[in-house]
């Protein structure tokens, strides 16, 4: 299953137009995509750093085979974080609306029968039953996975590709006002989501294009201006510290240790910390008013 990770750091801090939700200003289309970003952001995440373990629980489920341990994808808390997201409105995409709806779906069945596996294998039932419980589940269980891939990976796409058209349209607008600054630091934040994407823990990272990247990244970072203002200085300040940890990282792990899921693991911490920092700038107050 292949997950994105849908870069953040594109907040509107502005408290005059945080209030003006009935226009729709891009800004205000991406607070209303930002549930659904972050319910994905954060079952991808999770699913990605263990997937070590998850992959291998799937395939004995599939094929018969017994353990005395698994390690399923958060289910439960994506369809708690999805629910959530639809309770506080439309996302602003038809596509997102339909795909969360669908997952939705297939998780009011899926999720009960994920748990009552989940808590076969903790309380040990097998001893009991010599793993009778555990492949009458996994019978229930696999093809509403297969489904339910289908279905997931059909929103993350419309996440991603309608927040990336967000971004687009932000660009524009922030180009159309001669914002050279807040341009920079959009494509920054889309070049970190890029790069993180293309580096994979199985050892099939393209490393050339990982390495141009992550130069196009230090050579923006460097140049970036810090604001107008003492509270936006800071908080770019503490952003290009975070990006360079980043750089540094990913840098290390791509010559060093491409194959070493703990260090994948420490490098993807630091890239969703420097998400964080990028939520704290204020894109008004990067570029003088002229």
């Amino acid at each position: 299953m292949m997950f994105t990770f849908i870069i953040a750091g594109c907040s509107d801090n502005n408290p005059v137009t945080a209030v003006l939700d009935n226009k729709p200003t891009v800004a205000n289309q991406l607070r209303q995509l930002k549930p659904y970003m972050d319910a994905a952001n954060t079952f991808n995440t999770y699913s990605t750093k263990n997937a070590t373990m998850i992959q291998p629980t799937m395939d004995q489920l599939r094929s018969g085979e017994h353990n005395s341990t698994i390690v399923l994808p958060p289910y439960a808390d994506l369809q708690t974080a999805l629910k959530a997201a639809q309770s506080e409105g439309s996302s602003g995409s038809k596509e997102v609306d339909e795909a969360t709806t669908n997952v939705l779906t297939i998780l009011q069945d899926m999720v009960p029968v994920s748990k009552e596996l989940e808590d076969y294998y903790k309380n040990q039932t097998f001893t009991k039953d010599n793993y009778m419980g555990s492949d009458s589940l996994a019978a229930k269980l696999i093809p509403m996975e297969e489904k339910f891939t289908v279905a997931y990976n059909t929103l993350d796409l419309a996440i991603t590709n309608y927040h990336k058209e967000l971004n687009d349209t932000r660009v524009k607008d922030f180009q159309a006002d001669s914002k050279a600054n807040a341009v920079k630091f959009i494509q920054i934040n889309m070049l970190m989501s890029e790069t993180i994407d293309m580096i994979n823990p199985d050892g099939t990272t393209d490393v050339k294009k990982v390495e141009a990247n992550l130069k196009q990244i230090t050579n923006s970072v460097n140049t970036l201006e810090q604001g107008t203002t003492t509270a936006t200085q800071k908080a770019v300040k503490e952003y290009q510290d975070a990006v360079r940890q980043f750089i540094t990282a990913a840098q290390s792990y791509i010559t060093v240790n491409s194959t070493f899921l703990e260090a994948y693991n420490q490098l993807f911490d630091i890239y969703n910390a420097t998400m964080n920092k990028a939520d704290a700038v204020n894109m008004d107050e990067l570029d003088k008013i002229k």
